[in-house]
């Protein structure tokens, strides 16, 4: 029986923005560590430079400043993310004061399943930093394999080899209390979806419970999205991804992991709380260099992004105090974008999102978010059009896209917005 998650509950999400090396294809704000004589620094030698104390200091005097002005009553904290970057050449001993922070001091409910989860590199991944991070309150941890083959990790600008990813996955495993999750690129030139299938099995047999499959994607702010508009980037046929995409999915799900997401992957009971709360449309506070966040506060609905350079965020929050509660500017400070979550504009992102899943969307819950009547006109004579076509899922008020069309979800969504 499938059980429907909650759209209640509250994440936060903690960037650490820097890494050894800047992906290709990476369009998440990032910071490369300075090189070491001329090559890419090893995760020691990153470590031995990174600001660790007064980024986790800068990061609880933001957390301490934002939370005064989230609207209460505050719902229970289901899920920290630290995600990056690479956190995981983030020292333990900071990142642990960082999360012990916000566990004394968040002041609803914390769930007694909360989710901590740190993403790794595995070049940055090894048993005493899995110990360290164990023994700070992480029970979650997403390594960043993206690829099994030499040449295509090369491609894709990756610093470690086939078996050196294999390798930190299976120490993460030997931990019975971490849950483990692997991230796979397929979709690359070259690769048809016969090798793309044995990656991600190859992923899957380690044991881990919760894996992520995405199709390479070519973002307009990365070097690959400057290589692609010169027409310098060889790129894979779409139908052979769009094969690749079915043929994975259908491997996985006979292997015992869910595909719950368009792109994920998980045993039951181990998806990602985090995600989810993503795709459900739940609050969460976004902290951290170039960190987003939606959250309500002052009786708004706010997405913010925060400032995209590491020494302006530091200097920004260090040192700062609390505002008074009348404070209608917290969410203004320092930040590089900031916009009000319209109900019309929370109504596009519940159905964009929430369709993604297995789970669907409830248009009566979303009617109570965003206001618009569940089943006005056009909208019922659209769903009766899709479900006609067998694109669309009626069960009472919720809706949910059947998995062979998760492939055209973004173009089903639209007809419904």
């Amino acid at each position: 029986m499938l059980v429907h998650p909650s759209s209640s509950g509250f994440g936060i999400y903690v960037h650490f923005p820097w890494c050894l090396k800047k992906c290709p294809y990476c369009d998440f704000f990032s910071v490369a560590v300075p090189s070491t004589e001329g090559r890419t620094s090893t995760a020691k030698e990153a470590r031995s430079w990174l600001p660790h104390d007064e980024y986790a200091s800068a990061v609880i005097s933001e957390y301490d400043l934002r939370l005064l002005q989230l609207d209460a009553p505050h719902q229970p904290l289901h899920s920290i993310f630290f995600g990056g970057g690479t956190p995981s050449l983030w020292a333990a001993s900071s990142l642990g004061r960082v999360l012990a922070h916000i566990k004394d001091t968040y002041p609803g409910e914390i769930h007694q399943d909360l989710e901590v989860t740190v993403e790794c590199n595995p070049t940055s991944l090894d048993e005493g930093q899995i110990a360290a991070l164990l023994a700070s309150g992480v029970n979650r941890l997403s390594v960043g394999v993206q690829n099994l083959d030499p040449g295509r990790l090369s491609f894709l600008g990756r610093l470690h080899n086939p078996d050196e990813a294999l390798a930190a996955v299976r120490c993460a495993l030997q931990n019975d209390a971490l849950r483990v999750s692997g991230d796979i690129i397929y979709g690359i030139y070259s690769q048809g979806p016969e090798q793309a299938v044995r990656d991600a099995l190859s992923l899957a047999d380690t044991g881990v419970s919760h894996l992520s499959a995405y199709c390479l994607t070519i973002e307009e702010n990365t070097r690959f999205g400057a290589l692609h508009a010169l027409n310098k980037l060889p790129l894979l046929d779409e139908a052979l991804a769009a094969e690749s995409y079915s043929a994975v999915a259908q491997a996985l799900e006979e292997r015992g992991l869910r595909h719950y997401e368009v792109s994920n992957f998980a045993r039951p009971g181990s998806e990602s709380v985090h995600n989810l709360g993503y795709w459900l449309g739940r609050d969460y506070l976004g902290i951290g260099a170039g960190a987003f966040g939606t959250v309500t506060a002052q009786g708004e609905r706010l997405r913010y992004r925060n400032l995209l350079a590491t020494e302006r965020y530091m200097q920004s929050w260090l040192g700062m105090r609390p505002p008074s509660d009348g404070d209608t500017e917290a969410f203004s400070q320092f930040v590089s974008d900031r916009e009000v979550i319209t109900p019309a504009m929370a109504d596009q992102e519940s159905l964009m999102l929430g369709l993604r899943t297995i789970f669907g969307i409830d248009l009566l819950h979303l009617h109570e978010r965003s206001g618009r009547a569940p089943f006005d006109h056009k909208r019922q004579a659209q769903i009766e059009r899709l479900v006609d076509q067998g694109s669309l899922i009626r069960e009472g008020s919720r809706l949910r896209i059947p998995k062979e069309k998760w492939l055209f979800a973004d173009g089903i969504t639209r007809n419904l917005i």
